[in-house]
Parts: structure tokens; C-alpha cells; sequence
């Protein structure tokens, strides 16, 4: 499936949200099967609106569609500021875990209490943690607006969309993971 094609949008790393909403509007008019379309033709063009919205499946698709292969994953090509994170997005995780595992072994009132004030400190912690995947996901939207000028103007540079594809994955990721902990905690 060529994602780009089934919108009828250019192939390129940067796509504004809205654009692909008005296209995906635009051929579900006639693909809805409420419409006469077929349901293959309607959920093929969900799973395009689905993979080009989100950066990090988009950039991969985008990588697949230029080297017509998947891109390759493993440990030697995570991206460096994804490598620094790791250790900071591991430690906390850790800590929210830990708090979570105590209070579902506290089995009276006072050590329940008595979590309260470790609990505030996870929280802050995690709150903190999301504010610097926040930065980081400005910083990588930033070095996307960056690349797709450049592949605008003609520079693919295959290995730094692979890169942005999984910095993207990772933040998603970790946000997620991060919120759904903050909101375990608010409930200690």
C-alpha cells in the first residue's frame, strides 16, 4: 500500500494534520461503503490516514516506499539522543513502578498515608520526565521541518529518516508510558 498515493498527497516526510484529513474527507466520499464503495477500499484508506498521520510511521513508510524494504531495526542504529534518553526514561519508569507495586501492598490506612509524600515526588518526576520528552519532541519536529525542505529540494538523506522515524517512535512511546504512570499515581 502506498499510503501517499491512496490520499492523492505528495510524498514527503512533513505533512500538515489537517491536509491529510481534508484528503482522507475527500476519497471517503466515495469509498464509504455507505456511499457504494467497497469496506476493503474504506479501510485501506484509514490504515493510510492512520500511517501518515502519526510522524514516526509516516517516516517509515516514506523510508520502505524510497528502498522498497522495511527498515531495519536493532541496537546499533538508535539514534543517539534516543540512546541518552533511554537511561533517564528507564529510571523513571522504575521509580513509578516501584511506588505503584508498594501501595498495592499496602493493606491498611497508615501505609497507605505514609505514600503520600514518596508518591508526590514520583509524580513530580514524572511530570518533569514528560516536560523533557516534550522539548525533545519540539526539537525532533523542528529537525523534521529541517529535512523536509530539504527533501524538497532534491538532498535524501536515507539514514536520517530512519532516524527521525525512530526518535518519533520513541517519544510516542515514552509519552505514553509516562502518562499512563502520572495517572496510576494521581490515584495513590
Amino acid at each position: 500500500m502506498d499510503a501517499f498515493a491512496l490520499l492523492g498527497l505528495p510524498a514527503r516526510p512533513l505533512l500538515a494534520e489537517d491536509e491529510i484529513v481534508r484528503a482522507f474527507d475527500a476519497a471517503a466520499l466515495t469509498a464509504h461503503p455507505d456511499r457504494g464503495g467497497q469496506a476493503a477500499d474504506f479501510a485501506a484508506l484509514e490504515e493510510a490516514r492512520r500511517v501518515l498521520t502519526d510522524p514516526a510511521t509516516r517516516l517509515r513508510h516514506l523510508l520502505a516506499r524510497e528502498t522498497g524494504a522495511e527498515p531495519g531495526r536493532g541496537p546499533a542504529e538508535v539514534p543517539v539522543v534516543i540512546g541518552e534518553a533511554f537511561t533517564r526514561a528507564t529510571a523513571v519508569c522504575a521509580a513509578a513502578d516501584t511506588l505503584l507495586a508498594r501501595r498495592a501492598a499496602a493493606t491498611s490506612a497508615l501505609a497507605k498515608a505514609m505514600l503520600a509524600a514518596p508518591a508526590l515526588e514520583v509524580r513530580e518526576r514524572v511530570e518533569a520526565w514528560l516536560g523533557e520528552l516534550s522539548e525533545l519532541r519540539t526539537a525532533a519536529e523542528t529537525a523534521l521541518a529541517r529535512f523536509d525542505a530539504d527533501w524538497q529540494a532534491g538532498q535524501r538523506p536515507l539514514e536520517a529518516l530512519r532516524d527521525l522515524a525512530q526518535i518519533f517512535a520513541f517519544l510516542s512511546r515514552w509519552t505514553s508510558q509516562g502518562r499512563e504512570r502520572l495517572f496510576a499515581l494521581t490515584e495513590v
